[in-house]
């Protein structure tokens, strides 16, 4: 018994050793995925910091994507949407959504600009059609995101 363990402690180290040194240049490879993620951290902690609006939009345009969770997108933005019950304009709008689709809200910056998201069986949808419009209009009504003056 005392020899397969010893084989197998052999063949572990010569296993774990080979994997080790592949495994460094991997991770020295993945520096570019490190430099987005603390790009995204930055961001984040200055959005929750002041309230920036740039900081709120480079999140919302470089992290978010359809078939996000809420939950998800909590934690891109680092803070909690709040339900929006006042829908049924937003969920009104060209047919897009179901009576049975949910709008949260992120927000306000601090140039008072709410972020207004719908989830449908709690994943982002139609998330493309703000970015567009979010290129489109640079500054005006974006997306669904509203001044905090209209609601």
């Amino acid at each position: 018994m005392g020899g397969t363990v010893g084989w197998a402690c052999l063949l572990a180290s010569v296993f774990w050793g080979a994997g080790c040194g592949q495994m460094g240049g991997f991770l020295m490879q993945s520096g570019g995925a490190e430099t987005r993620y603390g790009e995204e951290q930055r961001q984040r902690e200055e959005y929750l910091a002041s309230h920036s609006a740039d900081s709120l939009r480079w999140l919302v345009t470089h992290r978010l994507k359809n078939g996000m969770s809420k939950k998800d997108v909590d934690s891109v933005i680092g803070e909690e949407g709040e339900r929006e019950f006042r829908d049924q304009e937003i969920l009104g709008e060209g047919g897009l959504y179901r009576s049975d689709d949910l709008v949260y809200r992120w927000g306000p910056d601090r140039e008072g600009n709410v972020y207004m998201f719908v989830f449908r069986d709690d994943h982002l949808i139609n998330f493309d059609n703000f970015r567009e419009e979010l290129k489109s209009l640079d500054g005006a009504r974006i997306g669904i995101s509203v001044s905090s003056d209209d609601l």
